[in-house]
């Protein structure tokens, strides 16, 4: 965070995050089916445009992250899927696929271009924390390209650790691995 903005807990796992942009007031809360849609159109967006995956990987998420894929992922107990709200237009999202023996594996921290610098990065996966915490988790797992500067810097900046090189790892490219213990 630039130290501008401020995440405080709100009602029904709602993070309010107070930022000094008057036009802003961004809240991080769990996916609904309200905003499938909107967050479907996001993943694709920054899928479609995101510098650092194949082309092969691109066609993948897209055909991967289907609306009725979100929706049926609402109700897996393995599934976490927080999103981040400007008033009623979703700008960002992240998730945990997968909770295994206490480990949860990440899968996407993603924010609207048009929106980055203002800390939704950090307070989605601050409250992605929180979230694997109540459910029982004491570490999570995620990886980025090696490319992916700003994926590194959020995760520097969050407290994951780099445990490994992945070398041909999905759709063979490059990967990092990451730890955090919550």
């Amino acid at each position: 965070m630039t130290g501008a903005e401020k995440v405080r807990a709100g009602p029904l796992n709602i993070f309010i995050l107070a930022s000094t942009n008057k036009n802003m007031a961004i809240q991080i809360a769990k996916l609904t089916p309200k905003y499938i849609k909107q967050t479907h159109e996001l993943l694709h967006k920054i899928i479609r445009h995101h510098k650092c995956y194949s082309e092969h990987a691109c066609k993948y998420w897209e055909h991967f992250y289907t609306p009725a894929k979100l929706r049926g992922d609402l109700n897996d107990a393995q599934w976490i899927m927080l999103i981040a709200k400007d008033n009623n237009n979703v700008v960002g999202f992240t998730n945990v696929y997968k909770i295994m023996g206490g480990v949860a594996q990440c899968d996407w921290c993603i924010v609207n271009p048009n929106y980055s610098g203002h800390g939704i990065g950090h307070a989605l996966t601050k409250a992605l924390f929180k979230e694997c915490r109540k459910a029982g988790c004491h570490k999570i797992e995620t990886d980025s390209r090696i490319n992916n500067a700003a994926g590194i810097s959020l995760l520097k900046a969050t407290g994951w650790q780099k445990v490994s090189l992945l070398k041909r790892h999905w759709f063979g490219q490059d990967y990092f691995l990451w730890e955090k213990f919550l």
